[in-house]
Protein backbone atom coordinates (compact mmCIF):
# COMPACT_ATOMS: atom_id res chain seq x y z
CA UNK A 1 0.00 0.00 0.00
CA UNK A 2 1.34 3.40 -0.95
CA UNK A 3 0.84 6.49 1.15
CA UNK A 4 0.96 9.96 -0.29
CA UNK A 5 1.77 13.05 1.69
CA UNK A 6 1.13 16.44 0.20
CA UNK A 7 2.37 19.62 1.78
CA UNK A 8 1.07 22.94 0.57
CA UNK A 9 3.95 25.41 0.59
CA UNK A 10 1.43 28.24 0.85
CA UNK A 11 -0.04 26.60 3.97
CA UNK A 12 3.41 26.30 5.51
CA UNK A 13 4.01 29.98 4.81
CA UNK A 14 0.74 30.87 6.56
CA UNK A 15 1.70 28.72 9.57
CA UNK A 16 5.14 30.34 9.79
CA UNK A 17 3.65 33.83 9.60
CA UNK A 18 1.05 33.01 12.27
CA UNK A 19 3.75 31.72 14.61
CA UNK A 20 5.92 34.81 14.23
CA UNK A 21 2.88 37.10 14.55
CA UNK A 22 1.88 35.31 17.77
CA UNK A 23 5.41 35.81 19.12
CA UNK A 24 5.31 39.52 18.27
CA UNK A 25 1.86 39.95 19.76
CA UNK A 26 2.86 38.23 22.99
CA UNK A 27 6.06 40.28 23.13
CA UNK A 28 4.16 43.51 22.54
CA UNK A 29 1.71 42.71 25.32
CA UNK A 30 4.62 42.50 27.75
CA UNK A 31 4.93 46.27 27.53
CA UNK A 32 1.62 46.55 29.34
CA UNK A 33 2.86 44.79 32.46
CA UNK A 34 3.26 47.04 35.48
CA UNK A 35 6.85 47.79 36.47
CA UNK A 36 5.91 47.98 40.14
CA UNK A 37 3.10 46.45 42.11
CA UNK A 38 1.55 47.98 45.20
CA UNK A 39 0.09 44.97 46.93
CA UNK A 40 0.81 45.90 50.49
CA UNK A 41 2.42 43.07 52.41
CA UNK A 42 2.16 40.82 49.33
CA UNK A 43 4.07 43.22 47.05
CA UNK A 44 7.27 41.16 47.02
CA UNK A 45 5.36 38.03 46.08
CA UNK A 46 3.40 39.84 43.37
CA UNK A 47 6.59 41.32 41.88
CA UNK A 48 8.19 37.87 41.89
CA UNK A 49 5.16 36.35 40.15
CA UNK A 50 5.07 39.15 37.55
CA UNK A 51 8.79 38.69 36.89
CA UNK A 52 8.36 34.93 36.42
CA UNK A 53 5.41 35.45 34.08
CA UNK A 54 7.44 37.92 32.01
CA UNK A 55 10.36 35.51 31.83
CA UNK A 56 8.11 32.64 30.78
CA UNK A 57 6.40 34.80 28.16
CA UNK A 58 9.82 35.66 26.72
CA UNK A 59 10.61 31.95 26.49
CA UNK A 60 7.32 31.31 24.71
CA UNK A 61 8.12 34.12 22.25
CA UNK A 62 11.50 32.56 21.53
CA UNK A 63 9.93 29.14 21.04
CA UNK A 64 7.31 30.55 18.66
CA UNK A 65 9.98 32.32 16.61
CA UNK A 66 12.12 29.16 16.50
CA UNK A 67 9.08 27.15 15.43
CA UNK A 68 8.40 29.64 12.66
CA UNK A 69 12.01 29.33 11.49
CA UNK A 70 11.66 25.54 11.53
CA UNK A 71 8.49 25.63 9.45
CA UNK A 72 10.15 27.94 6.92
CA UNK A 73 13.23 25.69 6.73
CA UNK A 74 11.02 22.64 6.21
CA UNK A 75 9.11 24.44 3.49
CA UNK A 76 12.35 25.33 1.70
CA UNK A 77 13.54 21.73 2.05
CA UNK A 78 10.26 20.33 0.67
CA UNK A 79 10.40 22.74 -2.23
CA UNK A 80 14.01 21.89 -3.06
CA UNK A 81 13.34 18.15 -2.76
CA UNK A 82 10.29 18.39 -5.02
CA UNK A 83 12.22 20.40 -7.60
CA UNK A 84 15.05 17.85 -7.56
CA UNK A 85 12.60 14.96 -7.93
CA UNK A 86 10.89 16.75 -10.83
CA UNK A 87 14.25 17.21 -12.59
CA UNK A 88 15.13 13.54 -12.11
CA UNK A 89 11.75 12.41 -13.41
CA UNK A 90 12.07 14.69 -16.42
CA UNK A 91 15.44 13.10 -17.22
CA UNK A 92 13.92 9.61 -16.98
CA UNK A 93 10.98 10.57 -19.19
CA UNK A 94 13.30 12.01 -21.86
CA UNK A 95 15.12 8.71 -22.30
Amino acid sequence: MSAEVRVSLASLDVIARQLVNAARSLGDSGGGAPSTVDGGIGSDLMVSIAKQLSTNAAHVCSALEASSDGVRASSESYDATDADAARRLAKLESR
